[in-house]
């Protein structure tokens, strides 16, 4: 019995050393940045990138490169360094807001027109062309139908 004793004593000795060298590790150990620094900002640019983007998109039709944001910023009284500009670009690229279109031009998403406050006139250029506005349906053979939604009957009913 005196064995048995002596053998846990020793073992609750070892159980305290290896609480206190665990202890002693963790507060070593370096602590893992949060989830939350992982994630994404997605703020959007200031008023001023807004400003810029917005008249690039309404004035280039959509296609510029890195001497046009420059100049629009000048005039916008921003002072854009291009090593900055660069990594702008490459993060709303990365991001889906533009697209690079060759080297050194870009183009504005659909995803980049409510980041950048251009809804006005994109909604404009998605809404639907008034040439088949009267119901013509000249694809289909030419003849001209009148429109009616198509659960309404037509004048002709057939005999079946």
């Amino acid at each position: 019995m005196e064995r048995v004793a002596k053998a846990l004593s020793v073992a609750e000795a070892r159980l305290d050393a290896f609480e206190i060298a665990y202890a002693a590790f963790e507060n070593a150990a370096p602590k893992s940045k949060p989830s939350s620094a992982k994630r994404k900002r997605n703020r959007l640019p200031n008023e001023q990138w807004q400003g810029v983007f917005r008249e690039i998109y309404e004035a280039l039709d959509n296609e510029f490169g890195y001497d046009d944001i420059v100049d629009t910023a000048v005039q916008h009284g921003m002072d854009v360094k291009r090593a900055s500009l660069r990594t702008k670009m490459m993060n709303y690229a990365d991001g889906g807001y533009v697209e690079r279109k060759d080297a050194g031009r870009f183009a504005i998403t659909p995803k980049g027109i409510p980041y950048f406050k251009i809804e006005a006139r994109a909604s404009k250029e998605n809404e639907p062309h008034s040439e088949n506005a009267g119901g013509s349906d000249a694809g289909w053979g030419g003849a001209a139908t009148p429109a009616r939604p198509w659960n309404q009957p037509s004048d002709q009913t057939a005999d079946w």
